[in-house]
């Protein structure tokens, strides 16, 4: 999936295809998530560089001071637990913790309604065909908040897609 991610990485949303889909957006750190992460840090005498706005290669250099430690795994998941939920919406922010400017998520077979339009994108880019798809049901379902990971499921054989 990555690696199908990154390949059409920036071919979907960018200006000259057009393409729409819904984007599962992985942002970096709220200020009170960083403040947080960066008081229990300094509990075990690490630092996390960046100041206000840590990027990745930040976190990159976090994860090498506890490289080999023995709470290294308890650390992984507190620097993951400082950064945002992912979220579906209609254009792209990018993947914090991966360091892409340009992301898309898809599942195969296709679980949810963002999947299915990313998947149609991404045809649309290899046909070099332009997607006008019905955003009625995208917008709605990206602007109904909620988490990624709680996004109902349904059998994409009971989606109409013509």
């Amino acid at each position: 999936m990555h690696v199908g991610g990154e390949r059409l990485r920036g071919r979907i949303p960018d200006k000259k295809n057009k393409h729409t889909a819904l984007f599962r957006n992985h942002l970096g750190p709220t200020p009170e998530k960083l403040a947080t992460l960066r008081e229990q840090l300094g509990l075990l005498g690490l630092q996390l560089g960046g100041g206000d706005n840590p990027t990745p290669k930040d976190y990159a250099a976090l994860a090498e001071q506890f490289k080999g430690r023995p709470d290294a795994e308890l650390l992984q998941v507190m620097m993951l637990r400082s950064m945002q939920q992912a979220v579906y919406e209609p254009h792209c922010d990018g993947h914090f913790g991966l360091a892409y400017e340009a992301y898309a998520h898809f599942t195969s077979p296709i679980r949810r309604y963002p999947d299915l339009t990313v998947h149609r994108a991404i045809k649309a880019v290899l046909n070099q065909q332009t997607l006008h798809a019905k955003q009625k049901a995208g917008r709605l379902w990206a602007s109904t908040p909620r988490s990624a990971n709680a996004a109902p499921t349904m059998p994409a054989a009971t989606w109409k897609t013509g």
